[in-house]
């Protein structure tokens, strides 16, 4: 059983049924499925964001764990055949590791690799549209533009669409821009 909502708490959608629901038994089935789904959802996300924490404690549990079979249980000649037996393969891990990295960065040091592409210029653009590159150039300053293409869809002009343009102080026009979906 829920409790009702404040009076204050009226939220209500566009068509006037309320956003939240003071009966949850009263929804749809697989409207409260879908909400069941997405709670669970929401506790996993938050769960996750957790998740360091967990790891911090199971870590330090993990320590104890270790102090206790490898000094406490059997004294240090466990601690001595664990470090005799298995470090040498945590150890060749990280020579490996560290060897890749030293590689990369001897072979990447001092060179930049993230590089940002260069834009195409107006030209090869007008060459690979078939426009002027004067009229290519003009429709790249525009901010709403009509792509206009023959039967084989090569595009062969670009026109604005305006609504009004009126000119302001100082003698700047000011454009308000016409949109394919305006009335």
């Amino acid at each position: 059983m829920s409790l009702p909502l404040p009076p204050h708490i009226r939220v209500r959608c566009a068509d006037g049924h309320p956003l939240i629901y003071e009966r949850p038994e009263a929804q749809a089935k697989g409207a409260r499925q879908a909400m069941t789904v997405v709670t669970w959802i929401g506790w996993g996300v938050w769960v996750y964001l957790w998740r360091p924490v967990l790891t911090l404690l199971l870590w330090v549990m993990g320590i104890r764990i270790a102090q206790h079979q490898w000094i406490d249980l059997s004294g240090w000649t466990g601690l001595i055949d664990f470090a005799y037996d298995t470090m040498p393969y945590g150890w060749a891990l990280c020579a490996a590791l560290l060897i890749w990295a030293t590689v990369n960065y001897l072979r990447f040091h001092g060179k930049e690799r993230r590089k940002a592409r260069a834009l195409p210029s107006v030209d090869s653009d007008a060459r690979w549209t078939g426009m002027t590159p004067g009229k290519l150039a003009a429709a790249r300053g525009m901010k709403d533009v009509v792509c206009i293409h023959d039967e084989h869809g090569v595009l062969v002009d670009v026109e604005a669409r305006f609504r009004e343009a009126d000119v302001v102080a100082g003698g700047k026009a000011r454009v308000a821009v016409e949109t394919l979906d305006s009335p």
